[in-house]
């Protein structure tokens, strides 16, 4: 079922779109990552519980610089100040 969904949203989200995703675990990422590219990971330590934001964009919307910087450098806890 949820394919479909990431399917739909695939569909409807406008080439320079994102999609962000409050997820109390990665245990979906894998299927996320098959209809989109992940921008960032933040991991949100004050929210109760903690929680990931995960930010995508349509797989043909990746510029050269987005993959250069890429979610890599954004894998660490951030916490507001």
């Amino acid at each position: 079922m949820g394919w479909r969904i990431m399917q739909q949203t695939q569909q409807v989200l406008l080439p320079d779109g994102k999609l962000v995703l409050f997820q109390y675990s990665l245990q979906n990422k894998r299927l996320f990552e098959r209809f989109f590219r992940l921008l960032d990971d933040t991991y949100v330590l004050l929210n109760i519980p903690p929680a990931h934001v995960l930010v995508y964009t349509p797989e043909d919307n990746v510029t050269a610089d987005a993959k250069a910087t890429g979610a890599a450098q954004n894998n660490s806890a951030k916490v507001p100040a």
